[in-house]
């Protein structure tokens, strides 16, 4: 998620900023507005006759179920 460090878009300054230097607060503040703003669907299912919905898991391995994650 994140593509630059003060301009440099370089992968090994990026990777060595998140490594050394972005304190676990500010990750986790990071995270958190990333699930805020991140967008999102309702994929629970309401079969004919139930009033309680089952959730639909759809993840990675939905769609590559050799995936192993």
């Amino acid at each position: 998620m994140i593509k630059s460090v003060d301009g440099n878009s370089d992968v090994n300054t990026v990777r060595a900023f998140v490594d050394k230097e972005l304190l676990s607060l500010d990750s986790r503040a990071l995270r958190k507005k990333i699930n805020e703003i991140q967008p999102d669907i309702d994929l629970t299912f309401y079969p004919d006759g139930v009033e309680e919905g089952v959730n639909i898991p759809i993840g990675i391995n939905f769609l590559y179920p050799d995936a192993r994650i």
